[in-house]
């Protein structure tokens, strides 16, 4: 009788793990990687910039200081990045309220108090360690969201087959209702240049 475990119990399970790696459906698989290795070249380009931009500083001040903030900034990007990779595209639809209410909330926050105009723009939120967050920079993309998820919902209402009427009162009027409430808090800030990109969205969803 033999004591111990076979020398190929281990050998099964790694097999099983190579072959869900290179799997048809693996991540993996799934990546796109002319656009990732493009996205990374990019980042490094850009911390070389700013380095090279930024190095000359005065005596006692940090030379890397303005590479150490990007370079933050990039890691958080990664990550946020990967974990986007990571998620089921098709269950945002459930999270797109909530999402677009949170932002709506940003836009107020940037006119309380909590707000600090830059540039004639009342659009930023200071953080603590010299960051900051400008709430209409993710309201760009909760627009597309929010009207890729509305003409999914509504797609009975904004056929053309409908009676126009009907096109006009339930399907286009509550999504441009939703719109001008964006575009309002846009227009106090003001950002011209997220406030164009909402008109945008808006009339894309309707093309």
């Amino acid at each position: 009788m033999t004591l111990g475990y076979p020398k190929t119990i281990g050998t099964p399970q790694r097999r099983s793990l190579t072959s869900r790696a290179a799997g048809r459906e693996s991540l993996l698989r799934r990546l796109d990687w002319v656009l990732l290795l493009t996205a990374l070249t990019l980042s490094v380009a850009g911390a070389v910039f700013v380095y090279s931009a930024t190095r000359s500083v005065g005596a006692g001040e940090d030379p890397t200081a303005f590479l150490k903030r990007h370079a933050i900034n990039l890691a958080i990007g990664m990550g946020l990045g990967l974990a986007t990779m990571m998620f089921d595209y098709r269950t945002l639809r459930a999270y797109v309220p909530f999402v677009y209410v949170a932002s709506i909330l940003g836009l107020v926050a940037v006119l309380s108090p909590l707000g600090t105009s830059v540039n004639g723009a009342q659009a930023w939120i200071l953080l603590p360690g010299g960051f900051s967050i400008q709430p209409s920079e993710f309201m760009k993309l909760v627009v597309v969201l929010y009207a890729a998820s509305y003409a999914v919902r509504r797609a009975t209402f904004l056929n053309a087959e409908q009676p126009l009427k009907q096109t006009l009162l339930r399907g286009f009027l509550p999504l441009f209702a939703v719109m001008v409430l964006v575009g309002g808090l846009l227009l106090v800030e003001p950002d011209f240049g997220a406030r164009s990109e909402e008109h945008t969205s808006e009339l894309q969803s309707h093309l």
